[in-house]
């Protein structure tokens, strides 16, 4: 063991074998020389926390503030552990790829992705200076917000294995399948694609949140972009645009890309199954998976290119939802208010006035209750339940419960 590694933590240990296994021997006890440093007169590099394929992610702490939680740091991705390979080019150009995520990060506003705190410079210690060029210009470093919970495709590993029940997982999985089409739908709005659809990108979130959120920026796109610039996974590419490819031509994204590419991620949430780069999946193994007959039925149609846009996916959806959220699923908020659905042009009145039911995010019904009586509620599902329901209290317009309970919220 290095005399990095000997003060290392257990997580860094553990990313030193993960890259070690790669062939990156020696990549994590060089980026363990970060660690200290002072940013700005305030921010400290606590840790190492992630390495990607475009940058080196750390823990950091606001000296101004100690009693605040730790921000993460995303700082350009060099070979430090090989300086022959250092060019100033390649360092450019990855620093450059910090401060488009930067940029996009802070321009989308979505609360589906993590806050955007600031965009720093600091003079990196582990370049030689005296090289002049790139090796002496500032490292651009990306603060934004730690966003606490599990990784998705960490988090299906241990359910789809774990013999939950379906009942437990068709509600959650249900969830996660209308915040992901909810998540891109907002972001196509504001201008982006995300390119890099894949569950490790997904951080499910537990109390009090109860909500799903995107993880990495450096995954958006923007909608107009015709450069090339798409990183993604080949796994969840389109097998058409895979082929393209492999022959060497440029990709760039579309909507309809997008809503296939959601399809095969979210038949992996489905089925627990990885699909095979180049191949379509075997859409008969959803008829017996762990979501609910209509997200089924809306996997299968992003899967096999049916849908142009995932906001027809979702629109889809909804006019098969038994329950919706008013609001969406708000990650500032701590409880989120349920209602049963209505009709997609429904009306309710209003002090004697026909006003139109404003608009809300959704939960697909899940087929083991077909059988339920027309009014009730079906349980609230982690990881974005909705606030606690009764059966006694939700059929009645102003009993004592629901005023108390409306009291307490």
């Amino acid at each position: 063991m290095t005399p990095a590694l000997s003060n290392a933590s257990w997580h860094e240990r553990h990313l030193a074998r993960r890259l070690e296994a790669r062939g990156e021997v020696g990549l994590v006890d060089a980026l363990l020389g970060f660690k200290g440093i002072v940013i700005a007169g305030r921010h400290r590099i606590e840790s190492l926390y992630a390495v990607g394929g475009e940058g080196a992610v750390y823990l950091t702490r606001d000296l101004s503030d100690p009693d605040a939680g730790c921000s993460v740091a995303k700082i350009a991705l060099l070979p430090l552990h090989k300086p022959f390979r250092l060019d100033a080019r390649a360092i450019r150009r990855q620093r450059e790829g910090i401060r488009i995520e930067a940029r996009y990060l802070h321009g989308s506003g979505s609360r589906f992705l993590p806050t955007h705190e600031a965009l720093l410079e600091f003079e990196n210690p582990l370049l030689d200076s005296a090289r002049g060029g790139a090796f002496g210009e500032p490292e651009p470093l990306l603060l934004m917000e730690k966003l606490p919970g599990r990784d998705l495709d960490r988090w299906l590993a241990r359910m789809h294995r774990s013999g939950v029940p379906r009942a437990h997982m068709r509600r959650t999985l249900d969830r996660v399948t209308v915040v992901l089409l909810q998540a891109l739908v907002d972001l196509y709005d504001r201008g982006f694609f995300y390119a890099d659809l894949r569950p490790a990108n997904l951080r499910v979130i537990g109390r009090p949140e109860r909500v799903v959120r995107l993880l990495d920026a450096g995954s958006l796109v923007t909608v107009h972009d015709q450069s090339g610039r798409f990183p993604h996974v080949p796994a969840y590419l389109p097998p058409a645009l895979f082929r393209e490819r492999l022959a060497g031509r440029k990709i760039t994204p579309s909507a309809a890309t997008q809503a296939v590419m959601a399809g095969r991620t979210l038949y992996e949430v489905a089925t627990g199954l990885v699909p095979h780069p180049g191949d379509d999946v075997n859409l008969a193994l959803l008829r017996d998976s762990n979501v609910s007959s209509p997200v089924a039925e809306v996997i299968d149609g992003l899967c096999r290119g049916d849908f142009v846009h995932v906001r027809h996916a979702y629109r889809f959806l909804a006019k098969r939802a038994s329950r919706r959220v008013h609001g969406g699923n708000d990650p500032t908020r701590v409880t989120q208010n349920v209602v049963d659905a209505e009709p997609p042009h429904a009306t309710r009145a209003t002090n004697g006035k026909s006003a139109t039911a404003p608009a809300a995010a959704l939960v697909a019904k899940p087929s083991s209750s077909a059988n339920t009586a027309p009014g009730t509620r079906s349980q609230p599902s982690p990881p974005v339940a909705a606030a606690e329901s009764t059966s006694g209290a939700s059929t009645q317009s102003g009993g004592l419960f629901r005023w108390l309970r409306r009291l307490f919220r």
